[in-house]
C-alpha cells in the first residue's frame, strides 16, 4: 500500500486490571457476515483545496464537526479561526481568531460539539471555549498547559491532551528520564509509559485513571514500525488500544473497566525491503547538517492498527496498520499533522458493542477522518502540494 506523505501488560489503576500483551490475535472476530456498510465514493461537501478566497483557505486544520442542520464546523488552527459553512459548502461567517480577548484563540487543537449544536474548543490560550450554535461566544476556562509540577519524572508530548464529548480535558504524562533523580533510559527498545487523568485547571492536581503502554522507543528515538497507544472517546467513555496486545480497553473515567473488545486484525511480518540501514540527513539548529546512521532496530511484525474511532451511535472504528513502503514512525498515522495517509484508501472493521465485526470498509483515498456519524464519515485529505481539504462522503449502513 502506498503511502501519502507530507512533508508487554496493561495496569489499570484503580480497578488494577492486568493482562498479558501480544502481537496477534485470534479472537472470533468473523461473528457476522458482511453487511451492506459502504462509503460513496464522490464527496457530497467539499471546502478548501485550491480555492483561494481566503474564507476558504484552510492551513492546519485540527478538527470538523458537522451540525444537526448540515452545517459544517472547521477548527482552522492556522488562523485560530472556527470556519462555519453551509450544507452546500457555501462560507457562512468565522468566529473566533488570533488573540486573547473574549472568544478569541490560540492555536486550537480541537473541537467538540455537545447539546443542542454548541462547541467546546480547546486551545493553547485559553484553554477551554464554548461557542452557541450561532458562533457567538459564551464562556471560557484558562488551563495551565505546563502544571502537574508533583510529577517530575514525567512530562507530556505531542497530542498528550485529549477533549471528551462531555468537555473533559485529559492529559497523558509519559516517563521523563532527564531528571537526575529519575530513573535511567532503558537500554534497547521499550515503551513509555503513560499516566492518563484529568489535570485540574491550574494544573496543580492530577486525577489519575490509568497507567498505560505509551509509545515505543529506541533510545531517544521513536521506534520505526513501533507498538502505541491509541485513544478514542465515546461519551464518558475511554477507548484505550495498546497495538501490541490483544485488546481494546473501554475506561470509565474512574479508572473503572467498562468492556473489553477484540483487536480484529493480526500483525503482519515487517519484509527486509523496508530495512534501512542507510545513512540520514539530519539538519541542526544552526541550520547545517549532518549524517547519522538510519534505522537499524526493527520489528519482526507491524502493529496490527493504527487507530480508533468512535461514531455517533457508539461503534469503534478499528483502521488496520497500513503497509508503508518506506521507514515510518508508528504514530503518524494516528494525528492529522502525522502526514501519513493511505493513498489508495484505509481498510477498517466496525466493531459492536459486543466487540464482533459489524462491517469492513475502505474509507476514500487520502483521507484521514476525523469525525464519524450515522450516515456521514467527514475527514481531511492532502494534495501534492500539501493543500488541505475538508471533505464529506455519505455513509450508507
Amino acid at each position: 500500500m502506498k503511502i501519502f506523505r507530507r512533508s508487554g501488560f496493561w495496569v489499570v489503576a484503580p480497578a488494577l486490571v492486568v493482562w498479558a500483551a501480544c502481537g496477534t490475535s485470534d479472537a472470533p472476530t468473523e461473528a457476522l457476515e458482511a453487511t451492506e456498510w459502504r462509503i460513496d465514493s464522490l464527496p457530497e461537501f467539499e471546502v478548501g483545496g485550491h480555492d483561494d478566497r481566503p474564507e476558504y483557505t484552510l492551513f492546519n486544520v485540527a478538527s470538523a464537526t458537522r451540525l444537526s442542520d448540515g452545517r459544517v464546523v472547521v477548527a482552522n488552527s492556522g488562523t485560530s479561526q472556527l470556519r462555519y459553512y453551509g450544507p452546500d459548502g457555501t462560507h457562512l461567517f468565522d468566529v473566533a481568531g488570533e488573540g486573547g480577548g473574549p472568544g478569541e484563540l490560540r492555536f486550537i487543537f480541537d473541537v467538540v460539539r455537545i447539546a443542542g449544536d454548541s462547541l467546546v474548543v480547546f486551545s493553547r490560550d485559553p484553554g477551554l471555549t464554548w461557542y452557541d450554535p450561532e458562533g457567538r461566544y459564551v464562556r471560557s476556562e484558562r488551563r495551565n498547559m505546563f502544571g502537574v509540577e508533583h510529577h517530575p519524572c514525567r512530562f507530556g508530548e505531542g497530542p498528550n491532551w485529549r477533549l471528551m464529548p462531555d468537555a473533559t480535558l485529559l492529559r497523558l504524562l509519559v516517563d521523563n528520564f532527564a531528571p537526575a533523580n529519575c530513573p535511567p533510559r532503558p537500554e534497547g527498545p521499550f515503551r513509555w509509559t503513560g499516566l492518563l487523568g484529568i489535570p485540574s485547571p491550574d494544573g496543580e492536581r492530577f486525577d489519575t485513571i490509568a497507567i498505560l503502554p505509551a509509545t515505543e522507543r529506541v533510545g531517544s528515538n521513536y521506534r520505526v514500525f513501533g507498538h502505541d497507544l491509541l485513544l478514542a472517546m465515546d461519551s464518558a467513555v475511554i477507548l484505550a488500544g495498546d497495538t501490541g496486545s490483544d485488546s481494546i480497553l473501554a475506561l470509565g473515567l474512574q479508572g473503572d473497566t467498562v468492556r473489553i473488545l477484540p483487536n480484529p486484525f493480526e500483525s503482519r511480518a515487517v519484509p527486509e525491503e523496508l530495512k534501512d540501514e542507510g545513512l540520514r540527513e539530519v539538519r541542526q539548529s544552526d541550520g547545517s547538517t549532518r549524517f547519522m546512521p538510519g534505522f537499524s532496530d526493527y520489528p519482526d511484525a507491524f502493529p496490527p492498527y493504527a487507530r480508533l474511532l468512535v461514531d455517533e451511535d457508539g461503534f469503534v472504528w478499528v483502521m488496520q496498520y497500513p503497509i508503508p513502503d518506506e521507514p515510518l514512525n508508528s504514530w503518524r498515522f494516528a494525528q492529522p499533522y502525522g502526514n501519513a495517509v493511505p493513498e489508495d484508501g484505509a481498510s477498517w472493521r466496525v466493531l459492536g458493542p459486543d466487540g464482533l465485526v459489524v462491517a469492513d470498509l475502505i474509507t476514500p483515498p487520502g483521507l484521514f477522518p476525523l469525525e464519524i456519524g450515522s450516515d456521514y464519515v467527514l475527514g481531511l485529505s492532502h494534495d501534492e502540494f500539501d493543500v488541505e481539504t475538508i471533505k464529506l462522503y455519505r455513509l450508507h449502513r
